[in-house]
């Protein structure tokens, strides 16, 4: 699931990435959730999935364009600040999703953003990880 702004640059990198994943991954259910994660609860409890993987601009203090992959402890002590206009932090999203699936696995890729004032486009620096972080997520 990819989650940003595509108006606020690099914070648009989640939903861009899915949109690259569109064309490799068929197999898999991708969600372009934009700026409204809480839009996909009831989806997501529908599909009961194992593993959901969240991919999303951060800011964690690396160099823009750095990606790290964070567990769901993370999230919940916010070692990171997501840039993305959400209307519930990550932290409490994930805690409503997991009441419903106690099981289910929670990773964050987290993407250090370069630019995330108004406008479209990403940033070539983070163009250039997006083959690193596609690679990453085929492995599942």
């Amino acid at each position: 699931m990819g989650i940003g702004n595509r108006l606020r640059k690099d914070d648009g990198i989640g939903p861009f990435i899915i949109e690259k994943l569109r064309k490799k991954i068929k197999e898999k259910i991708l969600i372009d959730a934009g700026e409204t994660p809480e839009n996909y609860l009831e989806f997501i409890i529908s599909k009961n999935p194992e593993e959901l993987i969240i991919i999303d601009a951060a800011d964690f203090g690396e160099i823009p364009g750095k990606w790290r992959v964070f567990t769901e402890e993370d999230i919940r002590r916010e070692k990171i600040r997501s840039f993305s206009t959400h209307s519930i932090p990550l932290s409490l999203w994930i805690e409503l999703l997991k009441r419903e699936l106690p099981n289910l696995k929670v990773k964050l890729i987290g993407i250090q953003p370069q630019e995330t004032d108004f406008g479209e486009g990403i940033s070539d620096i983070l163009k250039k990880k997006v083959e690193e972080v596609i690679k990453y997520i085929q492995k599942y």
